[in-house]
């Protein structure tokens, strides 16, 4: 079934008017990795790729029970033209250690990073996160962002982009109107490749991304 909705997120995108300038982010379940992969030549991810960015997400917390299974995915979809990124770091402290093997080229903070009291333990995932951001020109985005202290939050942890958890009606403020998109309705600025210079891996501070 994820699988299913997962060529369904395709069948969207190419159905749409998103282009290069746009990323499709679909999610796939540690449960999935080994139930079924798509072929390689499989029309409709050829397609996807020739058309948009396309955006993996694996869970966190799924990469330390499910690491043997994550990673050769990832290696996988990376070689046919996709980019990988890694949802709801923070969670689970054990995955930070796998980051380096996973390679994610986005790097999503759980929103309790931004919505909890600043702590050790924070202070921690925030270290490891910007290590391996320096590392491998990975960016960094961060959810759950409601507020304009959230906001500035996101920004001193590191962040360039960030997403919504909740649709609203109230228009984001001029220091975050640059970029607007629908959360998980996959159209967001399409990540740069590692290839980019460090100047094109991020936008600037305060034009952090809000979802309308």
């Amino acid at each position: 079934m994820d699988w299913e909705c997962w060529r369904a997120a395709l069948r969207g995108g190419l159905q749409s008017t998103m282009g290069s300038d746009r990323a499709l982010f679909v999610n796939v379940e540690p449960s999935s990795a080994t139930s079924w992969v798509p072929e390689i030549g499989d029309p409709l991810l050829e397609d996807a790729l020739d058309r948009f960015p396309l955006v993996v997400e694996v869970t966190e917390r799924a990469l330390p029970n499910h690491t043997t299974d994550l990673i050769p995915l990832a290696e996988d979809l990376r070689r046919r033209g996709a980019r990988i990124a890694l949802d709801d770091v923070g969670t689970d402290p054990r995955s930070l250690a796998l980051m380096p093997f996973l390679r994610p080229d986005v790097i999503k903070l759980d929103l309790g990073l931004l919505h909890n009291s600043p702590s050790r333990e924070i202070a921690e995932v925030v270290h490891a996160v910007n290590a391996e951001a320096e590392r491998t020109g990975a960016l960094i985005l961060a959810e759950g962002i409601e507020t304009e202290e959230h906001l500035r939050r996101a920004l001193a942890l590191g962040a360039s982009y960030g997403q919504r958890c909740r649709p609203t009606t109230n228009r984001p403020t001029r220091s975050s109107r640059s970029a607007t998109t629908r959360r998980r309705s996959c159209r967001p600025k399409a990540p740069p490749s590692r290839s980019s210079p460090p100047s094109d891996r991020c936008a600037a501070p305060t034009s952090a991304c809000w979802s309308s």
